[in-house]
């Protein structure tokens, strides 16, 4: 996995049209910050659409601080500090708020990776709210929670059909 995300970052130049193809139409936020203080210095365009937030809003200083939902701050940024300490990928989930306030849940992969001699931590976000929505929904329901969970795993790399999850969690959570 961390070689993807390394193969990934290293496509973050400027003129290279597969990432920037890519990172324009995935409904992904790439993005990489500096390894000491997680300043963000890129972020992909759908970033906008997440949080509802311009680009230059993700690049000013303290974004993680203002924008990740401050229980799941200090446990975020650890797992930032272990990517940076172990050079390995690390998965964590968190909760962050869009602009109008609402709280979004984000998985995130996170990894170092080198570009043009310079190190950074770089991450891939995927909002999984709908996702969480429906778990907790038939976690609560007798006798459909073993069967959900295990289709949406079977399922969940299909694009298509988290849009179509997320529309029937919107209809059955409200």
């Amino acid at each position: 996995m961390s070689e993807d995300l390394n193969l990934i970052a290293a496509q973050i130049k400027p003129g290279n049209q597969f990432f920037e193809a890519f990172a324009e139409n995935a409904e992904v936020v790439f993005w990489a910050a500096e390894l000491d203080t997680y300043q963000l210095v890129y972020v992909s365009p759908y970033a906008e659409q997440v949080l509802d937030l311009p680009l230059e809003a993700w690049l000013r200083p303290l974004f993680w601080q203002n924008n990740l939902y401050e229980g799941d701050l200090d446990r975020v940024l650890a797992v930032f500090a272990t990517a940076v300490s172990s050079k390995e990928t690390q998965h964590v989930e968190y909760r962050m708020r869009q602009s109008d306030g609402n709280s979004i849940w984000i998985r995130d992969r996170v990894c170092v990776t080198t570009i043009e001699k310079n190190q950074y931590i770089c991450g891939m976000m995927t909002n999984v709210t709908a996702f969480k929505m429906a778990v907790n929904y038939h976690t609560e329901t007798p006798g459909y929670t073993s069967i959900f969970l295990e289709i949406v795993t079977l399922l969940s790399g299909n694009l298509e059909l988290k849009k179509k999850l997320g529309r029937l969690a919107r209809r059955l959570c409200g």
